[in-house]
């Protein structure tokens, strides 16, 4: 009776540690760390609480709607175990005494990207039980109404999901993560509910897909779901396209947004990487000699064998999900 009473206050608690610790605005460094060794001890209760569930992994058939919750629960608990020791090895506050067993630049890179996979898993994994949870409303007219609902904000989570570059994350394309400081705290917790409920949306409607039995106009109605969140999303990706930051002008910059973000990233830097002035189409893209994968020499270069960079005559190709949607949502208005 405990147990049952003690599992639903765990899953709650976790969601809102996920969202917290995704929404980095909001518990700063320190607040980040605490936040994340708390969510370590709730995923260990989690899993003693649903000890027996474990337990009969080898039992029972294997139908395809088990299959699909086994695979994700067992890579979200490994994706979880690897983003905590990569948060540990980075830990300042915390546990400074852990960290620092691999390389700072290798860790933090991999913490973004298993951290942004654990929350795309934990929705899926979430919305596998949504239909257990509605099973009791029996009123057709509420369940329409929620399912319309349902469908307006998984669009909108993701847009929100493309507009923050979550791909570029989940694929090991970021190095350092990109965090808005000047966003509204409330805005930043909501962005972060959103973009889960999308992929708790998406966990919601596999059952009734993977379901063998189900009836063919309920996986039909699940199937259109999820396509008319997806074109909503995409939708708003092309009204509301990203920023300048990560859109092409090619009146103001013909070279690009590389070097944009490029003379964001040097600005007021007094390492090797500092342009003094605003980079422009001769000085963009040089090839240095400068070890990247030490991190002291980011703040000493004193030992430093610096050679002058070389100008490579051409830009290097540069990919993001955000500018991708902001250049085709440039496309679309010139010819619409």
């Amino acid at each position: 009776m405990q147990t049952k009473r003690a599992k639903p206050i765990v899953d709650i608690l976790l969601g809102i540690g996920l969202l917290l610790l995704m929404s980095y605005q909001v518990t700063g460094e320190a607040g980040h760390e605490w936040t994340g060794l708390a969510m370590t001890a709730l995923m260990i209760l989690h899993q003693i609480l649903n000890r027996k569930s474990i337990a009969a992994l080898f039992k029972g058939k294997y139908t395809p709607v088990r299959i699909a919750q086994t695979f994700i629960n067992a890579a979200l608990v490994i994706c979880f175990i690897l983003t905590a020791l990569c948060g540990v090895n980075m830990s300042v506050h915390a546990v400074p005494f852990l960290s620092e067993f691999m390389r700072a630049s290798l860790g933090r890179r991999l913490h973004l990207t298993l951290s942004h996979w654990c929350f795309v898993l934990m929705g899926l994994h979430l919305g596998l039980h949504i239909p257990a949870m509605l099973h009791g409303i029996k009123s057709q007219k509420v369940r329409r109404i929620g399912f319309g609902c349902s469908i307006l904000a998984a669009g909108a989570g993701l847009w929100l999901f493309l507009k923050n570059s979550y791909p570029d994350y989940l694929f090991y394309r970021v190095p350092f993560a990109f965090i808005d400081y000047d966003k509204a705290i409330p805005l930043v917790l909501l962005e972060a509910l959103l973009i889960a409920f999308f992929w708790i949306f998406i966990g919601a409607q596999l059952p009734t897909l993977l379901n063998r039995r189900a009836d063919t106009n309920r996986k039909l109605i699940s199937l259109i779901g999820i396509l008319l969140a997806v074109v909503l999303g995409m939708g708003l990706t092309f009204v509301f396209p990203a920023g300048n930051e990560d859109s092409w002008n090619e009146e103001a910059t013909p070279w690009g947004t590389v070097v944009n973000e490029e003379n964001a990233c040097r600005a007021g830097t007094t390492t090797p990487f500092n342009t003094i002035h605003a980079t422009g189409p001769e000085k963009a893209n040089y090839y240095g000699h400068y070890p990247y994968e030490i991190e002291e020499n980011y703040f000493d270069d004193s030992a430093l064998e610096t050679r002058p960079g070389r100008y490579r005559q051409t830009t290097v190709a540069y990919f993001s999900a955000s500018g991708v949607t902001a250049k085709l949502a440039d496309w679309a208005k010139q010819w619409l």
